[in-house]
């Protein structure tokens, strides 16, 4: 395995990508960021996974799903 990081650099700043199922934007040259909204900054493990995904063409096949709690206030009950 090289250590070298050549995915990621194919990526726009801003682009969504999946890796492992999990939600990802990368956010500079250096860095993405979670769900969680926390920065992390790319490694040669993860830009492998990376590579991965979008070899399969997995990432960009999966849908997007709006998985944002909403609250659904019901009719009272007299």
């Amino acid at each position: 395995m090289s250590l070298e990081i050549v995915h990621f650099h194919l990526l726009k700043i801003g682009e969504v990508f999946v890796v492992d199922g999990e939600r990802f934007v990368k956010h500079d040259d250096l860095t993405y960021t979670d769900a969680f909204g926390m920065q992390h900054y790319i490694d040669p493990l993860f830009d492998a996974k990376i590579g991965k995904y979008s070899a399969t063409g997995k990432a960009s096949t999966q849908p997007q799903t709006d998985v944002s709690a909403k609250i659904v206030k019901g009719e009272s009950e007299q």
